[in-house]
């Protein structure tokens, strides 16, 4: 459990110096980045690497090579190279420290992910402090704090949450938090307020929409509880036939691919299989039936 005797008051210092980039580092940093940014993890990681192999001390490239292994799921991993790219940086002058402050969210978020709660919220009180403009670690360690604090950790999530939305008024995420956090509080009429600013941000927040019909049952507002219940019930529903429709999509042009490549390969009777399969899932697609009408055509089945 997280109690306030827990969060640092001090700035760790790193003992190494910021090392200026030659131009070849700043060119696979910049492949790095746009890979990165194309989903092409592996790739990103190997340019980003050979940005760092000519500049080691350049905590930026260590950063964003973090961000890989995050993205990636690879919490230890991201967690050894955004240490690493603490060092890179050296020693956090006075707030605001941007890269400093960055690397420390970034830890956070792999020491949470990595269900190393206390040592998470270390990073993130580091984070913010580094860099107070900065809303994101504030609304990570405020649902942090909320889901893993005693009472007086509680207290201070509620205040983090609240100075979030302050920070930013359009953020779904902070009100959610914050409704969570006065839940948990107790602070039912308050949670309601908190669940009704994320609908009105976004009308689609379906857990929103159910916290909010169960909270409302729970003050006694029954009818409206159950108005908002049964929304979200069809809007679930409706959510749930869309991402199948998704998957079906995607499905479908994974087959067609594979048809193609196996038509490429001489294998005639396997591609037509594939289009088959790939038409039942997207049965609109235009691709998928020309391709299917042609294969048919120029292999009549007797």
């Amino acid at each position: 459990m997280i109690t306030r005797a827990l969060v640092p008051v001090l700035v760790l210092m790193a003992t190494a110096w910021v090392q200026a980039p030659s131009p070849a580092a700043r060119d696979h940093f910049n492949r790095g980045r746009q890979l990165f940014e194309a989903g092409r993890l592996v790739e990103a990681k190997q340019a980003l690497e050979a940005a760092i192999s000519e500049a080691p001390r350049w905590p930026d490239a260590w950063y964003l090579l973090g961000n890989v292994f995050l993205r990636g799921e690879r919490w230890s991993r991201a967690a050894e190279h955004l240490r690493l790219g603490l060092d890179a940086a050296g020693p956090a002058p006075e707030a605001p420290a941007p890269i400093h402050a960055k690397l420390r969210y970034a830890l956070g978020i792999s020491l949470v992910r990595a269900g190393s709660p206390e040592a998470a919220a270390s990073e993130l009180h580091l984070s913010l402090k580094l860099d107070p403009s900065r809303n994101a670690p504030r609304v990570e360690l405020g649902a942090l704090l909320a889901r893993h604090g005693d009472d007086a950790a509680l207290d201070e999530a509620i205040e983090l949450l609240r100075s979030a939305v302050e920070h930013d008024g359009r953020s779904p995420r902070a009100h959610y938090e914050l409704g969570l956090a006065l839940s948990r509080r107790e602070d039912h009429e308050s949670a309601v307020t908190s669940y009704e600013h994320v609908l009105d941000l976004d009308p689609d927040h379906l857990q929103a929409r159910y916290n909010l019909g169960r909270t409302l049952v729970r003050l006694g507002r029954t009818e409206e509880g159950q108005a908002a219940l049964a929304d979200y019930t069809a809007r679930e529903a409706r959510a749930r036939a869309q991402k199948l429709a998704r998957r079906s999509a995607q499905k479908a042009r994974e087959l067609f691919e594979r048809a193609r490549l196996t038509l490429a390969d001489g294998d005639t009777a396997a591609a037509l299989h594939l289009l088959e399969r790939a038409a039942e899932l997207a049965p609109d697609e235009m691709a998928i039936r020309q391709a299917l009408k042609k294969i048919r055509e120029e292999s009549p089945q007797d």
